[in-house]
């Protein structure tokens, strides 16, 4: 306990540390015994067969109606800070006794992760999207989506939130972003399977990733373009498509991408003055290659839309 005021008192010179939150800690993982030698009561609740208990209204009552008391992405970047201290602060003073309390904190901190990407992704508007095929004159594809991702993270970055939470955030936001544009793309075939819409596609998404290059290296990369699978189906607009002859560069260049919807695509292709028409014989010979038939149609390809509840928090 001693070991712990000590690391307390250090934090209190931390101006990104609530003194609330401080006083929280004192009590809830403060000493033992009391003045007279008692036992400390909360200490001894989550000592006892009602510590389960005893965690979940300790955390609900003291903390889970502050962290929602306000939605913005201020708020919850804020919370996301106090909350990591807690848990590291529960977790450095390394009594069994807390087991419960660790776990109340650690669901509430990934509850706070996906409201703080729920609220992100509510920015994202369609036209966003659209904007990633046909960008304004003069303007990149991937300006808005920029904009939203540097509105974010600029809070984050002020209250410091651990790698453990910027990581699974923003990886979700890239996930969510790809495929919405790869479902955007399926069910307007007819109109962006082109060379021209391929180029554009590949120009965005190098932007997005050049960005997390940039603001996110010290956190690792989230994901690779490689990954993705609006840049793998912008390279099948702008290669040769000979290439769906090799089996090997298919599972290479195209790894996430099934054989039946890179037929859905060829078969939509549109020439211009970039590329030709896909041949007919090329087609006939990829239908062989394990082509679902049964699933050409928009309705059936596309890929289900993530939701938040999918985020998942690492160790700090």
């Amino acid at each position: 306990s001693q070991h712990f005021f000590l690391q307390l008192m250090f934090f209190r010179d931390k101006p990104r540390i609530d003194t609330r939150i401080q006083s929280f800690l004192s009590t809830i993982l403060g000493a033992e015994r009391d003045s007279t030698g008692q036992e400390n009561k909360i200490a001894h609740m989550f000592k006892t067969s009602y510590k389960k208990t005893v965690s979940k209204v300790v955390v609900e009552e003291g903390l889970k109606n502050a962290v929602h008391k306000d939605n913005s992405l201020q708020h919850y970047a804020y919370w996301l800070k106090q909350l990591s201290f807690v848990k590291e602060s529960a977790t450095r003073h390394g009594a069994t006794a807390y087991t419960y309390f660790l776990a109340e904190i650690t669901q509430l901190l990934t509850e706070t992760a996906r409201a703080f990407a729920n609220l992100v992704v509510s920015q994202i508007q369609s036209d966003y999207i659209l904007k990633i095929f046909s960008p304004d004159k003069g303007v990149s594809g991937a300006s808005n989506l920029l904009n939203i991702f540097n509105n974010s993270f600029k809070h984050l970055a002020k209250w410091e939130v651990h790698a453990a939470f910027v990581r699974p955030i923003f990886g979700y936001l890239y996930t969510y972003i790809d495929i919405l544009g790869m479902n955007h793309l399926i069910m307007n075939a007819d109109h962006f399977c082109s060379a021209e819409s391929g180029f554009q596609i590949k120009l965005a998404i190098s932007e997005l990733y050049s960005w997390q290059s940039r603001k996110l290296r010290e956190y690792k990369p989230v994901s690779q373009e490689g990954d993705s699978l609006l840049s793998q189906a912008a390279n099948l607009m702008v290669l040769d498509k000979g290439v769906v002859t090799d089996k090997e560069l298919v599972k290479s260049i195209f790894p996430s991408l099934s054989n039946t919807l890179l037929y859905y695509l060829l078969q939509h292709f549109k020439s211009s003055d970039l590329s030709v028409n896909v041949p007919q014989d090329l087609l006939q010979k990829f239908m062989k290659s394990g082509v679902e038939k049964s699933q050409l149609s928009a309705n059936s390809l596309v890929w289900k839309v993530p939701d938040t509840d999918e985020i998942r928090i690492g160790p700090l």
